[in-house]
């Protein structure tokens, strides 16, 4: 075969803070009707599929969009901190439209700490060998990996497979795909409810 599956990261539901265009961060909202709708939604798409490695983030919007998806599975994810959001400080619970300048001059600045956060690097640093050991562990077992995490997860992916952290995107309750390929390489696709409009790694 010439394109080989390692891993899908599925972005969690939708959650008030989403619906009204604000910084997640290290808040902990749950799922709304939207989001509960959007893990039903990722259930039917990923059905049949076996999966190796299913890991999440501890938080709460991540748990219930897994425990979901994961119904008729009977299966549960392996929890870590590790793979909470980039934790943007200040700015959680801040609306997007009037503070995006703000979160873009960390983006540029990535060793900059945001006050009560952490720094772009940092993030990356505490994220990076997750979004690693998911992608391995789907070459190594032959079955892939199924992450349940954050927007800011998925712009990572993009970042470190092809430097452009917007290169795997996912509306709320997406899925993208990491894959081996002879053409392309590793390589990371949206594959279900691909985002078209530009967003930061703070979304």
């Amino acid at each position: 075969m010439d394109t080989k599956i390692l891993s899908y990261f599925v972005r969690h539901g939708s959650t008030a803070l989403n619906d009204s265009n604000s910084f997640r961060g290290e808040s902990d909202p749950p799922l709304d009707e939207h989001g509960s709708q959007d893990a039903e939604e990722v259930k039917e798409f990923l059905g049949g599929k076996d999966f190796g490695e299913v890991i999440g983030s501890d938080k709460l919007r991540v748990q219930q969009t897994a425990g979901i998806v994961l119904e008729k599975q009977h299966k549960l994810p392996v929890l870590t901190p590790k793979l909470r959001p980039w934790n943007v400080g200040y700015l959680t619970g801040l609306s997007k439209d009037t503070h995006g300048s703000e979160i873009d001059k960390y983006q540029e600045n990535p060793d900059m700490v945001i006050p009560r956060g952490e720094s772009l690097n940092q993030f990356r640093g505490r994220v990076n060998p997750v979004i690693k050991f998911a992608i391995k562990r789907g070459f190594e077992t032959g079955l892939p990996s199924l992450v349940f995490a954050h927007s800011s997860i998925i712009h990572q992916v993009g970042h470190l497979l092809h430097g452009d952290h917007e290169a795997g995107l996912v509306k709320p309750g997406g899925v993208a795909v990491v894959k081996l390929s002879k053409e392309k390489g590793l390589h990371v696709e949206p594959l279900f409810k691909p985002e078209t409009k530009r967003t930061g790694y703070g979304s």
